[in-house]
Parts: structure tokens; sequence; C-alpha cells
């Protein structure tokens, strides 16, 4: 939320481009199996962001057990 208590639209992501969030590192975004599998079998895929947003250390990604079986 702003200050003024509205809520802010999400930034506007595109490939390549990586927000700069503070404290982001402490971050973590569950990934199930739905996420696994469409970042794995399509590489024109959005859950690609999440992936390069790890990669440049702006998010831990989590996932279960469970859910990596079920994408396999």
């Amino acid at each position: 939320m702003s200050s003024s208590g509205r809520m802010r639209s999400p930034p506007n992501f595109r490939r390549g481009s990586v927000p700069r969030w503070r404290g982001a590192t402490d971050l973590r975004l569950f990934l199930d199996a739905n996420i696994l599998f469409s970042a794995a079998y399509r590489d024109t895929s959005p859950a690609l962001l999440l992936f390069e947003l790890a990669s440049a250390g702006r998010c831990r990604l989590v996932t279960s057990t469970f859910a990596w079986g079920e994408a396999h």
C-alpha cells in the first residue's frame, strides 16, 4: 500500500529487467507444481521471471518435495 492507503499497481516487469527492492533477499516465493511445470516446459513462460529474480539475488525460491514430484 502507498502512504495514502491505496493499493499500488504491480510494477511492469519485462524479461531481463530486475526491480530494485530493498531487503528482497528476505522475500521467499513458494513454487507450486504448476509454476515448476510451466517454467520447465515453456520457454516463454512468465514464471521464468521468478528464476531471473532469484538469480539476481532479489528473492529465494522454495518448493516442497510433493510439488517437485508432482511437476515431474
